[in-house]
């Protein structure tokens, strides 16, 4: 079952965060948030958590997200949690998912004309940057599909080890791509 983190932070952009939530409660993942309320949860108290939030997590999805938040991103800047969370995940390997609607103007404002050429190019270019760091961009009705797709990851000799260890050795790597190292320690080291 693919374990899927919610990250978000409160305001305008989240308006649609409950609906994505209900719509993540209708796939076979395990779901946990972490909603950040701005100025009133200090960076001290959420910085030792990111550890124990990201622990066992397949797939990363922002939910709704403040531009400025989203240019620490693309920039690593990871001076705010939300930032420090998604940066961590990319680096991490772990796929991370955005919600069209939670993290572009665009979307989630109520705007009765388009925007400018200049601001729109701008916001276009903050996506780009978020989809060249390897976050996928996807639309909230998109979601489920996006989450509960098979990713295979890549299994390296100390993921090999540690199953070998916990008992769950398998002679494929289960469901991801072994390294050169971990084949070669598979063959050498195989349970008889």
């Amino acid at each position: 079952m693919t374990s899927v983190l919610v990250i978000y932070q409160d305001g305008f952009h989240a308006a649609h965060v409950e609906s994505v939530l209900a719509e993540l409660r209708r796939q076979p993942v395990r779901l946990r948030t972490c909603r950040w309320q701005g100025d009133a949860s200090p960076w001290s108290m959420l910085e030792p958590e990111i550890g124990d939030l990201m622990e066992d997590v397949d797939c990363a999805i922002i939910a709704g997200m403040p531009l400025h938040v989203l240019s620490r991103i693309t920039g690593l800047d990871d001076s705010h949690p939300l930032s420090a969370i998604v940066i961590y995940c990319l680096a991490a390997g772990q796929e991370v998912v955005a919600v069209t609607e939670g993290v572009d103007p665009r979307a989630y404002a109520l705007a009765t004309s388009p925007p400018g050429w200049r601001m729109t190019q701008l916001l276009d270019e903050r996506m780009r940057g978020l989809a060249a760091l390897g976050v996928r961009l996807v639309a909230k009705g998109d979601l489920g599909p996006a989450v509960t797709r098979t990713r295979r990851r890549v299994v390296t000799l100390k993921d090999v080890r540690q199953a070998a260890r916990s008992g769950e050795i398998s002679d494929d790597g289960g469901e991801g791509i072994l390294t050169p190292l971990a084949k070669d320690w598979l063959r050498d080291n195989r349970p008889k």
